[in-house]
């Protein structure tokens, strides 16, 4: 889902060797910036975020080396691409729809609730000292 969603929404970031990680690291008066996307679209929304923020140039790409996950069957992985897709369409400021919903349905299986939501900025939040 990420790849194709950047080659086809994002295409100046394509050249990112592992759009979904799972790990990253960034300097904190940067993601103090930029808000949070809540589930899996997190790394999708920092990426184009602080891309965005402060240029593909100044992002870095480190080899962590290998990394083994445990595979996961495709309808474990369907509300993970739901809440990609969500943060990619936010980004790309593609107007929401009423009827899009963010609940997934399939069949045979129980609907699942993808976490959509987003948390601003800290630099936003009154209580946030910084």
């Amino acid at each position: 889902m990420a790849r194709p969603l950047l080659a086809t929404l994002f295409p100046h970031l394509t050249s990112v060797r592992q759009p979904l990680g799972g790990e990253y690291a960034g300097r904190r008066e940067i993601l103090e910036q930029v808000p949070f996307a809540m589930g899996y679209g997190v790394e999708t929304g920092l990426l184009i975020d602080i891309a965005d923020l402060v240029g593909l140039e100044r992002l870095a790409q480190v080899d962590l080396g290998v990394r083994v996950h445990r595979n996961r069957p495709l309808h474990e992985l369907s509300a993970q691409a739901m809440e990609i897709l969500h943060v990619a369409l936010r980004r790309a400021n593609v107007e929401w729809q009423p009827e899009w919903s963010h609940v997934l349905q399939r069949p045979d299986l129980e609907p699942v609730d993808a976490q959509v939501g987003e948390r601003p900025p800290l630099t936003t939040v009154a209580q946030y000292g910084g």
